[in-house]
C-alpha cells in the first residue's frame, strides 16, 4: 500500500521519462514520508489515504479522492529530492560508479542546481497548499483534527495560515503557522501574557478553541494575533524591526483593555492590572521635587 504506487502515478505530477525504473525511487517515496510528509498529516491519515489508493472502492472515495493529489503532489517532488543525487549512483567493489548511457549527455552543475532549487521550492509550495486544504476542510478529516500536527497548534493565538495570511502576505503561510508553533508559544508566554495577564490569557485561547469569542475579546483578538506573529517572527528570522511592530501591537491591545478594564474581568480581577488610582498616587505637581511621567 502506497500513495503513489508506480511510474505512472508519479507521472501524473512530475514529467519523468517513462524508462525511469521506479524501483530506483521507492525507498526516496518511503523516507519521503516519513521524514517530509507525517509530521503535517499525522500517521493515521497518511495510512488511510494509502489503503484507499490500494483500493479505491471504498465508501471513503469523496473525501479521500479530493486529498489524494494534495498529498501525491509534495510527495513526488520530495520523492525526487530525496533520490535525485543517488540515482545514477552504483556501490561497486571499488567503490562509486556512475551509471551512463551514451544515448544520453550528463547534465551541467548549473542545470542541476537550478531543478534542484526547483524541486524544493515546488515541493514545499505544494505542501502548503495540501495544509491549506486540510485546514479549510478540517471537518471532513478527523484524523488530521486528532493528530499532533493539528492539535499542537491550537493553543496558541496564531493557529493556521488564514490567520497569518490577514496580518502579512509571505510566501508559503500555513508552513509557517506550523514551523513557528514554539515561538508562537514563547511569545505568548513571555511576552502578550505577563502584559494581560496569564488568566485572561488562557480565557480567549479556550474561548478561540470553541469558536465562542465574545465581543470584548473580539475588539482584541486581531492585534494579539499580530503581536503574536511578530514576535514570533523576530525570534525566527533574527529580526529586531519584528520585535518593535509586536510590541506595538500589544501596546494596541494594553490600550484597549486599560481604557474599558470593566469589559475585561478577569484582567482587572488580575495582578498585572494597575487602577487610576495607583497611577495617581505619585505626586506630579510643579511644585513636587521629583515629576513623575507616564505610568508603570
Amino acid at each position: 500500500m502506497s500513495i503513489i504506487k508506480n511510474i505512472t502515478e508519479l507521472q501524473k505530477y512530475v514529467r519523468l521519462a517513462g524508462t525511469l525504473d521506479f524501483n530506483l525511487l521507492e525507498p526516496y517515496r518511503d523516507l519521503s514520508i516519513q521524514q517530509d510528509m507525517l509530521e503535517y498529516c499525522g500517521g493515521t491519515l497518511l495510512s488511510k489515504l494509502a489503503a484507499y489508493n490500494s483500493d479505491p472502492d471504498e465508501e471513503t472515495n469523496p473525501r479521500f479522492a479530493e486529498l489524494l493529489p494534495y498529498v501525491a503532489m509534495p510527495l513526488a517532488y520530495f520523492t525526487l529530492k530525496h533520490a535525485g543525487p543517488f540515482i545514477d549512483l552504483q556501490i561497486t567493489n571499488a567503490g562509486f560508479a556512475v551509471v551512463s548511457n551514451s544515448n544520453l549527455a550528463p547534465a551541467s552543475r548549473d542545470r542541476v542546481q537550478n531543478l534542484t532549487n526547483a524541486i524544493n521550492n515546488l515541493a514545499y509550495s505544494s505542501l502548503d497548499r495540501l495544509l491549506d486544504f486540510l485546514e479549510t476542510n478540517v471537518s471532513r478529516y478527523p484524523d488530521w483534527e486528532k493528530s499532533l500536527a493539528f492539535t499542537e497548534r491550537f493553543n496558541c493565538y496564531v493557529r493556521s495560515g488564514s490567520d497569518i495570511k490577514n496580518i502579512v502576505r509571505i510566501d508559503q503561510p500555513c508552513l509557517t503557522a506550523y514551523r513557528y508553533r514554539t515561538a508562537f508559544l514563547r511569545a505568548q508566554q513571555f511576552k502578550i501574557d505577563p502584559i494581560i495577564s496569564i488568566e485572561m490569557g488562557a480565557d480567549i485561547r479556550k474561548k478561540l478553541l470553541n469558536g465562542s469569542l465574545p465581543a470584548n475579546y473580539l475588539l482584541i483578538i486581531n492585534d494579539l494575533k499580530a503581536a503574536t506573529y511578530y514576535f514570533a517572527a523576530a525570534e525566527e528570522e533574527n529580526n529586531s524591526q519584528y520585535e518593535i511592530t509586536g510590541e506595538k501591537y500589544l501596546a494596541s491591545v494594553r490600550q484597549i483593555i486599560d481604557a474599558t478594564p470593566d469589559n475585561y474581568p478577569i484582567y482587572k480581577a488580575s495582578s498585572v492590572y494597575v487602577t487610576p488610582a495607583n497611577y495617581n498616587n505619585n505626586p506630579t505637581t510643579e511644585t513636587s521635587p521629583i515629576i513623575m511621567l507616564g505610568s508603570f
